[in-house]
């Protein structure tokens, strides 16, 4: 089976006035409220040959918010997961995580889906049902290490602005250590 490559450009960011939507085609998402619009080109190559235009704020799109996962493509805009079906070409549902300031980083692990978002993380099973949540000591992520998330083979690490290290599998937390040397506040 032909895979699918993904390659994202950042067209625009930081746009001080609305965004005219009249000029992008395929935009298969708009957040709106804010005046900080980053207009990203998402493009799909091999199985897929598509390009989307995708209009998110605050956050930049990168490899740890779009994701394939079968014929879905998977996109952390803000406070949303969004699904678009690539068979059909459309979109498919749209994910909204009440207590999360901003999804950072989302991944896949085998019987789901771990979401990292600024005051609490999540676990979705493969249907996109979430599992279990936790709250992360304070919401804003770590400045001071080099990776604020790091995916390993069954495990993730998250790094808290106060300088605590979660390390999360798919059943929860498993482990925090305290760093004071990443502490934020110091």
């Amino acid at each position: 089976m032909q895979t699918t490559k993904i390659n994202i450009q950042i067209i625009k960011d930081d746009i001080n006035s609305s965004v005219d939507l009249s000029t992008l085609s395929n935009v298969i998402f708009v957040e709106d409220g804010f005046d900080i619009h980053i207009v990203s080109q998402i493009t799909l190559s091999g199985q897929y040959n598509r390009v989307y235009n995708v209009v998110s704020y605050i956050i930049a799109l990168d490899a740890h918010r779009v994701y394939i996962e079968n014929d879905m493509l998977l996109i952390a805009l803000y406070e949303n997961l969004v699904i678009v079906d690539l068979k059909q070409n459309k979109l498919a549902r749209v994910i909204e995580f009440d207590d999360c300031w901003g999804i950072r980083n989302f991944c896949k692990f085998k019987s789901g889906y771990f979401v990292h978002c600024e005051g609490v993380n999540y676990f979705l099973d493969k249907n996109f049902n979430v599992l279990w949540n936790a709250s992360s000591i304070d919401i804003f992520a770590n400045i001071k290490v080099k990776n604020d998330f790091e995916l390993h083979e069954d495990f993730v690490v998250v790094y808290d602005w106060y300088g605590h290290k979660f390390y999360y599998n798919e059943n929860g937390v498993f482990n925090c250590e305290y760093f004071p040397q990443f502490n934020c506040d110091k």
